[in-house]
């Protein structure tokens, strides 16, 4: 699927933000049973060196955001370098990993007719694990990554198993 299919018309595809147009990852990735499609099930063989030098590596979007080129950075030990506007300040790599986020709780909403969420935490909210080993707890809708966008998105890959 061609990326400018995901973006809803009249939309600058160099913006910073970009919005789907509504059933489009529904239509194209779930089934009727919310279950993955067939081709997503075809894997090819592939040795574990071969993956492995597709998954550690740096991820350029250039080709998908024509003028506004994007990296999406493979979390490595030292990756808050990259993340630091000031290099002469010590304490702002200290920062930049408190400010990372590697894994948070789970936090969703069912995009079908049900319009569940599904959170860990009553009220919403999610427990985020940064860089710099700290947890915290952020609530919905008040911060990344527990936002509206955030909980949408991850709410259309939410597995069919976990509706029981």
């Amino acid at each position: 699927m061609e990326p400018q299919v995901l973006i809803a018309d009249g939309v600058d595809p160099n913006m910073n933000t970009f919005y789907l147009k509504p059933g489009d990852l529904n239509d194209f990735i779930w089934t009727g049973k919310r279950g993955l499609q067939a081709p997503y099930f075809a894997f090819p063989e592939i040795s574990v060196a071969d993956m492995a030098a597709i998954v550690d590596k740096d991820l350029h979007f250039s080709d998908y955001t024509p003028g506004n080129p994007f990296m999406l950075y493979r979390l490595r030990e030292g990756i808050e370098r990259f993340f630091v506007t000031d290099v002469n300040n010590p304490a702002a790599t200290a920062q930049a990993e408190s400010s990372i986020y590697v894994m948070f709780d789970e936090i969703g909403i069912d995009t079908g007719p049900s319009r569940r969420s599904y959170m860990n935490h009553t009220p919403g909210g999610c427990n985020v694990l940064y860089m710099d080993g700290h947890v915290s707890f952020v609530k919905y809708r008040t911060e990344w990554p527990a936002t509206t966008i955030m909980s949408v998105v991850l709410g259309f890959y939410r597995p069919a198993s976990w509706n029981d």
